[in-house]
């Protein structure tokens, strides 16, 4: 079979392919990351505003490049052990593909669904907060507010 881009040797192909589901990890890490922290910002707000943006974004990055290592080194060493071909090496050096699952796409599509629950879960969880404590009508009544606008124009109309 010839593949339709310049044969590649496997390796190089190899590491293509982990750079791309690595990245494709790394962006659902930030997704996720990015939920917590807001979250982190509705609930702990006074906490959350003393931290340093630019220290403490360099530590979350370098835990979330950390964490999408270790993520996307299982399925490479599953990958390495088994000798599966996937359709996109297939593509990149045209040996014959293998007929099983991927396990970059079996971790990525776990990872999306893990990502997908928590980023939901924040969100409705944030929503309920703000909801029980910080509205407005709870503090202040309905009624209150049209008695201070009643007020306001019946004293500057006389």
């Amino acid at each position: 079979m010839i593949s339709s881009v310049v044969s590649m040797p496997y390796w190089f192909a190899y590491i293509v392919e982990i750079f791309i589901f690595y990245f494709v990890n790394l962006t659902l890490c930030i997704s996720m990351a990015i939920s917590i922290a807001r979250l982190l910002s509705i609930v702990q707000f006074e906490r959350m505003a003393e931290f340093e943006p630019e220290e403490t974004s360099t530590k979350i990055s370098f835990f979330l490049y950390v964490l999408t290592g270790l993520i996307t080194c299982y399925p490479s060493y599953s990958v390495l052990q088994t000798g599966y071909v996937s359709p996109q090496l297939t593509f990149y050096t045209g040996l014959t593909g293998s007929k099983t699952f991927n396990p970059h796409i079996i971790t990525t599509v776990l990872l999306c669904g893990v990502c997908s629950a928590t980023s939901l879960g924040f969100f409705l969880y944030g929503k309920y907060y703000l909801q029980k404590y910080h509205k407005i009508w709870n503090v202040i009544k309905f009624q209150d507010i049209l008695n201070i606008f009643k007020n306001f124009f019946l004293k500057s109309s006389a």
